[in-house]
């Protein structure tokens, strides 16, 4: 599954239009606090995430990701 988390609806309907067209499944398109709330390590085969956050630093989220045992390889 994947999941899009970007501030932008613009752009997240895009992503989610493109990736749609070409069979992806969803498992959602979510803002920052959204994403955190539904996601586990076990959901996603991939995550496309916002860069530019104004809620929360990409890389913050990522950690909070590491935090839950997500398998992502240290950033340090």
């Amino acid at each position: 599954m994947i999941f899009i988390v970007d501030s932008d609806p613009a752009t997240r309907d895009a992503l989610r239009f493109l990736l749609e067209d070409r069979g992806a499944a969803f498992g959602g398109i979510c803002v920052r606090d959204r994403f955190l709330d539904r996601w586990s390590p076990s959901d996603a085969d991939y995550v496309i995430l916002d860069v530019d956050m104004p809620e929360m630093r990409s890389l913050d989220l990522i950690e909070r990701m590491q935090a839950r045992e997500a398998g992502f390889p240290s950033s340090s």
